[in-house]
């Protein structure tokens, strides 16, 4: 299912593999990171693992859920977040409201949840004028994009946080 890697999972329209591994190069391939893909008698083609990247140190990244980190981003800025900061919808609340979501995910950042490299590579926080109209600002709305490159993931995932002085709501775009 969706709340758990693919490591012994049987993949669907494999018809065969250009190279057979031995059981001693499947032991040094996984010492080294690499999620080999074996076919069991009765069970077809499947990966033996569920690693991803390594990091920089070396240390070897997980698995991580893209839909459960999303599920988990969306309850935390809802629930958790300080909903005051969206109560005086003006162009000085900006800052305050961009500053603890980029500490939050550079947070996440930090546990190896998003893409190696940079956090400027690894996720996007942006309000401004361009994500807030003037008739949202009079509104007491406020607009962020919020965008972040999963570990494994192919593309970045976008969603909006909308602000409104008393609720707060996370939206994937």
């Amino acid at each position: 299912g969706v709340n758990t890697p693919p490591a012994n999972s049987a993949l669907r329209g494999i018809q065969g593999l250009p190279a057979t591994v031995s059981a001693t190069e499947h032991e040094l391939l996984n010492a080294a990171g690499v999620n080999v893909i074996l076919k069991k008698r009765g069970r077809g083609y499947l990966p033996m693992g569920a690693r991803s990247l390594l990091n920089k140190d070396g240390t070897m990244r997980h698995f991580v859920n893209a839909r459960q980190w999303l599920n988990f981003f969306r309850k935390a800025v809802e629930g958790g977040f300080d909903v005051r900061l969206f109560g005086v919808a003006n162009e000085s609340a900006f800052v305050f409201i961009r500053s603890p979501l980029e500490s939050f995910l550079a947070g996440e950042f930090a546990k190896g949840v998003f893409a190696p490299g940079s956090m400027g590579e690894a996720f996007s926080v942006k309000v401004n004028n361009e994500t807030t109209s003037a008739a949202d600002l009079e509104d007491g709305l406020i607009n962020v994009q919020v965008a972040v490159a999963m570990a494994g993931a192919i593309e970045k995932i976008k969603f909006i946080v909308t602000g409104h002085s008393g609720s707060i709501r996370v939206q994937e775009v």
